[in-house]
């Protein structure tokens, strides 16, 4: 684990044991980012707030395509079957919306149908070719409420350790 003060200079090594208790952001060797305590415990109305905010604003951009581009898809498929020729364990993990972003693109599926349409594709892959699918789009589905969120898209790490049980 990394953590960079500035961009100018070096990173320093933090052990895995302190990532939780540090009070700076520190980015994984899987370039997961561990947030800053401040942001790690924000108040829950002001998560719900930035949650609503991003709900009325398009979604972070997810109006932006209309489809699941057969090349890529295809090129995403032929990925797969190329790590698992190498031994590979691939995991799908389909991180959950805040409720305000999931009920928004609920109430509205004509202009985000391609949220549901990765989530369905994702979960087709992995039965296709035997992946474990943890998560979904949906915070109903995966039992999560707006006190799991740090915002419209961050949980809250011990929202993240029920959904996706392979962390420990």
């Amino acid at each position: 684990y990394f953590r960079n003060k500035d961009s100018s200079s070096q990173p320093e090594i933090v052990p895995p044991e302190d990532i939780y208790s540090r009070d700076d952001i520190i980015k994984a060797p899987d370039g997961s980012i561990v947030y800053d305590l401040n942001f790690r415990t924000r108040n829950q109305e002001i998560a719900d707030g930035d949650a609503l905010t991003a709900a009325n604003n398009d979604l972070l951009r997810l109006t932006d395509f209309d489809r699941l581009d057969p090349y890529y898809t295809q090129l995403f498929e032929d990925f797969i079957v190329y790590l698992q020729s190498k031994g590979v364990e691939i995991i799908f993990f389909l991180p959950s919306y805040h409720h305000y972003l999931y009920w928004e693109a609920q109430d509205n599926i004509e202009k985000y149908h391609c949220l549901f349409k990765v989530e369905d594709y994702i979960k087709q892959m992995g039965a296709k070719y035997n992946i474990a699918v943890y998560g979904s789009y949906n915070p109903d589905a995966v039992g999560l409420t707006n006190r799991d969120f740090m915002d419209g898209l961050h949980m809250r790490y011990e929202a993240l350790k029920k959904v996706l049980p392979v962390i420990e």
